[in-house]
């Protein structure tokens, strides 16, 4: 485990659960998320050459685990549980995550 990457992420992912409960959807799919951290994940351990690749990939990173927080039972990654109850949040927001989550689209 990389503990630089896992304490960024301990301080990126509940920045991004409040953009969400504010009604924020990522612009990319779950599966594209999946994707693209997959194909390019390396370079989250080791830091890119390119500009800015690592910190678009952390970003990707980290909104795909604020979104996953949501689920039911939540979502355990680098050693650190995250679990995000819908109880506060406006049913316009719980709407638009639901069908982000269900069918990878957003509005």
């Amino acid at each position: 485990m990389n503990n630089l990457l896992s304490t960024s992420l301990s301080v990126a992912v509940p920045l991004w659960i409040e953009e969400i409960k504010q009604g924020y959807i990522p612009y990319i799919t779950p599966k594209e998320a999946a994707d693209i951290i997959v194909e390019k994940g390396d370079n989250l351990l080791f830091r890119s050459k390119k500009k800015d690749v690592t910190a678009e990939l952390f970003n990707i990173l980290a909104q795909f685990i604020a979104i996953m927080s949501f689920i039911p039972g939540g979502v355990t990654a680098f050693d650190i549980h995250w679990e995000t109850k819908l109880d506060d949040l406006e049913d316009w927001v719980i709407d638009r995550l639901n069908k982000y989550i269900e069918e990878g689209k957003y509005e």
